[in-house]
């Protein structure tokens, strides 16, 4: 028979082990609620490039590997500074991961993000040269949609075109 200390005792222990089922429960509830915002800004940005998840792979294709796309990206902008090609859009890396940002919640879900956001961790090629290039066009960024694309007409581009096409030489380097 068990004494009314052992039954204090008992009812304690049944009380602390609720409180941390509440607590457990709480945690578990925040949470999910986390998870309902990264689904819904993944669902934003998918809405955004009218693709639906199951559209998207969540690898690479194999026939690509990843450095031949930072070569083709490097060279392309050695071409634009040297005057032998215009920025026309999303550079090789862009169009291989399906033109989303790789710095947006979708790609860190997935662990599969661009090199560039790995190395950098901005999304929007934001710390790189690209924003050089970007500031220089001002006015004139999106004329890099249009037929015949952005050329590198300036000093200031040429030079945003130039240190581009370095820093995806110095990344092209991680990989080999």
């Amino acid at each position: 028979m068990l004494s009314n200390t052992d039954h204090l005792a008992e009812a304690e222990s049944a009380k602390a082990r609720e409180q941390d089922a509440l607590r457990d429960l709480a945690e578990a509830r925040l949470e999910i609620e986390r998870l309902r915002k990264v689904i819904s800004v993944i669902q934003g940005v998918l809405s955004n490039y009218d693709l639906k998840l199951s559209e998207i792979p969540d690898t690479a294709p194999v026939d690509v590997p990843v450095k031949d796309l930072i070569a083709k990206a490097a060279e392309h902008w050695a071409n634009v500074a040297d005057g032998n090609e215009a920025d026309t859009g999303p550079c090789e890396l862009c169009r291989h991961f399906k033109g989303l940002c790789s710095g947006s919640e979708y790609w860190k879900i997935l662990e599969k993000p661009c090199p560039i956001f790995k190395v950098t961790g901005f999304r929007n090629c934001e710390e790189t040269p690209f924003e050089k290039w970007r500031e220089a066009a001002g006015d004139r960024f999106h004329d890099r949609y249009k037929p015949g694309g952005l050329r590198a007409e300036t000093e200031e581009l040429r030079e945003a075109a130039c240190a581009m096409a370095k820093f995806l030489g110095d990344l092209l380097k991680r990989y080999e």
